[in-house]
């Protein structure tokens, strides 16, 4: 009996040896087939007339469609990928205005419009999940805080994206802990910049209606030293609701920066931001202070990674900030007029150090939601030089954005 019942085991382990990963593998396949099914299909289309006059130089018309098609897979045991390509292409003749890059697209005397012909992987990335800790591998869209250091230009029609290695931890309650490796930044302009970048940003919300964050951001470009740079900072940010009709919101921010490795100038710079904005009705009032410190004129405080077109006018005549510094004085008022939003900027811009006064710009935007998916805004920058170094400049936007 015993040799039986031993021969039944023999036997049943052998079977169970041969059908386990047949069994284990029709259990992965059914999970990775149910992965892919609850995936989801994105498309994204953006079509922009930008009109732009800059100083002395040509009329620059730009009717430009940005189309993007993507997927991302449902979870598979805590994997997650997700590819999207992407491409911008001009309708009117592309020599109706000029890029930075690439050169075969600059047409010199022209205003520049920065949206340049090209198609590119806009991201292709891996993730993993366990309990409180994300793990992403690839090329990936970063953007820390309101986007004034580390940023994905989104407002561009190909944006900044980055390739790189990030985790994000939340295991202690209202903390948010963000690591970043960036060994290669993809630009607007499809160019792709060798990096060696550190980013440390931790944030708490454990406060009622409030965020404190500190951050380190070691940037470094091994092939364009001039750009590598060192900061540390720290924001307060906040919003209260007085009450169903009044609401108010903060933010106070310092930033210190200095030379990355191999930079060929020895600098220290600071940051300074204190804006206040309240809400009332449907109108809101804002006042803001921003500070890109210099030192001495030797090297304003940069920010190689931003989203600068959100700060300091749409007109970008700062996108790289003067050796002397930026000092940025301005006003928002803004009214939603129905279902329109519409928002009113004024700057006025002066450098940190040698009392230049380098203009004031007025800025306005309009939006509305045409349906779920589907939104139509307006914008118009205006720029008046009071400095012979910066050049008068008008820009007008038109944009339909389809989202899905």
């Amino acid at each position: 009996m015993r040799i039986k019942i031993n021969i039944y085991i023999k036997n049943g382990l052998l079977a169970g040896a041969i059908l386990y990963p047949a069994i284990e593998n029709t259990y992965a396949e059914s999970e990775l087939e149910k992965a892919l099914k609850d995936g989801k299909a994105s498309a994204d289309a953006r079509l922009r007339y930008e009109h732009a006059e800059v100083g002395s130089l040509e009329e620059a018309d730009a009717l430009t469609i940005r189309t993007r098609l993507g997927y991302g897979t449902g979870d598979f045991h805590g994997f997650k990928a997700f590819f999207e390509a992407e491409d911008t292409t001009a309708i009117n003749d592309d020599e109706d205005y000029s890029v930075p890059a690439p050169s075969d697209q600059k047409v010199p005397g022209t205003s520049i419009i920065a949206d340049p012909e090209g198609t590119q992987i806009n991201r292709a990335w891996l993730s993993y999940s366990y309990t409180d800790t994300s793990i992403k591998l690839g090329r990936q869209r970063i953007y820390l805080d309101n986007a004034r250091f580390i940023g994905n230009v989104g407002w561009r029609q190909s944006e900044q994206t980055y390739d790189a290695v990030s985790l994000t931890n939340n295991s202690i309650p209202d903390t948010r802990l963000f690591y970043g490796y960036l060994d290669q930044k993809n630009d607007i302009f499809y160019n792709y910049v060798e990096m060696d970048t550190h980013l440390i940003n931790l944030s708490y919300s454990g406060i009622p209606n409030n965020t404190l964050t500190a951050y380190g951001y070691l940037i470094d470009f091994p092939g364009a030293a001039v750009n590598s740079v060192d900061i540390t900072g720290v924001s307060a940010t906040g919003e209260y609701s007085i009450d169903d009709n009044l609401s108010l919101n903060y933010r106070i921010e310092y930033a210190y920066q200095k030379e990355g490795d191999d930079a060929p100038v020895d600098y220290e710079a600071d940051y300074y931001h204190l804006s206040v904005e309240g809400a009332c009705s449907g109108f809101s009032l804002g006042v803001g202070y921003e500070v890109l410190g210099s030192d001495d004129g030797k090297a304003g405080f940069k920010t190689p990674l931003a989203t600068v077109h959100a700060f300091n006018g749409f007109a970008d005549l700062f996108l790289s900030t003067p050796k002397d510094g930026l000092e940025d004085i301005y006003v928002v008022a803004g009214y939603k007029f129905g279902p329109v939003p519409v928002k009113l900027i004024y700057h006025d811009f002066e450098s940190d150090e040698g009392g230049i006064d380098y203009g004031s710009e007025i800025d306005l935007v309009a939006s509305y939601k045409i349906s779920q998916n589907t939104t139509v805004l307006a914008k118009y920058a205006n720029f008046e030089s009071d400095w012979i170094g910066k050049p008068d400049v008008d820009r007008f936007w038109l944009q339909l954005h389809f989202k899905y």
